[in-house]
């Protein structure tokens, strides 16, 4: 009879072990995905709003995480529509009426309150987040 309750009681302890590692492996595995989505998605969006030129009136109006459209405020024209990809230091932008689309880099500053583009002519353009 001894035999039966200590193997009960050593069934116990092992399985309350294995439990123990179960959770510690998934605790670890949703750390894991979490990091990732943090990781991967931490641009995401960090350009969407509209964005106007520090000295001027041409703006970014970024609607989405793939469309936008560039214009100004200065005259009665309709903005440019575009699409995009943001590759988190630069990015792929083709306006809808072009046959070809070219990359710009960028950089964020100010806490989030500047973008500064570079040009196709290579100098740093300002703009302010409306």
């Amino acid at each position: 009879m001894e035999k039966v309750e200590e193997k009960t009681a050593e069934e116990k302890k092992s399985k309350k072990g294995l439990i123990a590692i179960i959770i510690a492996a998934a605790v670890v595995v949703i750390g894991v995905v979490i990091a990732l989505i943090l990781i991967l998605g931490g641009n995401k969006g960090r350009l969407i709003g509209k964005w106007k030129t520090e000295s001027g009136s041409w703006y970014y109006n970024f609607v989405t995480d793939t469309k936008g459209g560039y214009g100004t405020d200065a005259y009665d024209i309709a903005d440019q529509p575009f699409t995009y990809k943001d590759n988190g230091d630069s990015f792929d932008i083709k306006y809808d009426t072009a046959t070809s689309g070219m990359t710009l880099k960028y950089r964020i500053e100010d806490g989030g309150k500047k973008l500064i583009v570079v040009d196709s002519f290579g100098h740093d353009t300002v703009y302010i987040r409306q």
